[in-house]
């Protein structure tokens, strides 16, 4: 699936980062280490994960130092481009959230200060910032995510070029979508980040981009198309065993048969499968270049394959249930 641009690749990415940290005297050449070495496949995201708590609780004021890592980490999802990086970089969150919980292990009362605020944390205590653990909940990684993740409209106005706006949402959307298809194997909740698959879908494909609302839909296409592909299991998932919603773009405000936002609102299969037929129809038109083509119709193909095989499982679960009624007691 590739990369709209080769914006940044990994290597041009931590050079400039060891040059600024040279440049300004900072600690943080550890991290950019662990980094290295895990996105060159020297070592895997739980090994990368150890190396950078060993750092983290290295230095005196570690909450600094681990706040610092986390916005390291989200930049870096801003600034790499292949998929398969953000893929590893999404891995080395998830094994940061299986860590050990950080506790006081001294006999003494600690008093840390952290964002403004002074903790104090017994003797034995679990270290807990702004009501989460370190690291089971990786406090402020939530906010420091939803903070970078603000559009290309946004990017743009941040002074960068079109292709380059494009890029940046694409790699948080993909890092974003990693992160949730691992949601299962993290003690920390990620939950919160389909809120942004289904903006980015809805925005995508329910809004025509010949208008003035629509300007930036085809900006978010590929956005869209790596949410389906990356974790679209997932997502169907969540929207089949509870009810989950998405404020209904104009395009779905027009078609008939819903009598109030509640029902235009609600994610359901029939939505899912207006989703697909709204990416077949761009891959057979003229409006978007030969790969995210290819992109868009991989994702109306996953949506309809989905719809298949959960409805398949749904029936062959139902049907081994009334045999397995059906046979009689062995005494």
């Amino acid at each position: 699936m590739g990369s709209t641009t080769s914006y940044c690749s990994w290597i041009t990415h931590l050079d400039e980062a060891y040059a600024y940290q040279d440049k300004t005297g900072g600690r943080c050449v550890p991290l950019f280490d662990a980094l290295r070495q895990l996105l060159d496949e020297t070592v895997q995201p739980d090994e990368a994960a150890i190396l950078i708590t060993s750092f983290v609780m290295s230095n005196a004021d570690f909450l600094a130092v681990y706040y610092e890592v986390i916005l390291i980490i989200v930049s870096s999802a801003l600034k790499l481009s292949d998929e398969q990086d953000l893929g590893k970089l999404a891995r080395l969150v998830l094994a940061l959230s299986r860590l050990p919980d950080v506790r006081n292990e001294s006999t003494e009362t600690l008093h840390l200060s952290f964002n403004h605020k002074t903790l104090i944390v017994g003797s034995g205590q679990v270290i807990e910032v702004d009501g989460g653990k370190l690291w089971a909940d990786l406090p402020q990684f939530e906010a420091g995510l939803g903070d970078s993740m603000y559009g290309v409209t946004g990017y743009i106005n941040d002074g960068e070029a079109e292709h380059i706006a494009e890029q940046q949402w694409t790699s948080q959307n993909t890092f974003a979508a990693f992160l949730y298809q691992g949601n299962s194997a993290s003690p920390c909740d990620f939950g919160f980040l389909s809120l942004y698959a289904f903006r980015t879908i809805v925005y995508s494909l329910e809004y025509d981009p010949t208008t003035a609302k629509g300007i930036d839909s085809l900006h978010n296409l590929r956005s869209a198309c790596r949410w389906i592909l990356i974790a679209g299991e997932e997502l169907w998932t969540e929207t089949m065993q509870s009810r989950c919603f998405a404020s209904a773009g104009p395009m779905r405000v027009c078609e008939e048969g819903y009598e109030d936002n509640h029902g235009r609102n609600s994610v359901t299969v029939r939505r899912w499968l207006a989703w697909a037929r709204r990416l077949d129809d761009l891959a057979d038109g003229n409006m978007i270049e030969d790969e995210l083509n290819e992109l868009a119709r991989a994702a109306a193909d996953r949506i309809k394959d989905l719809e298949k095989y959960w409805v398949f499982d749904d029936v062959e679960a139902e049907t081994e249930e009334r045999a397995t009624a059906s046979e009689p007691e062995v005494k």
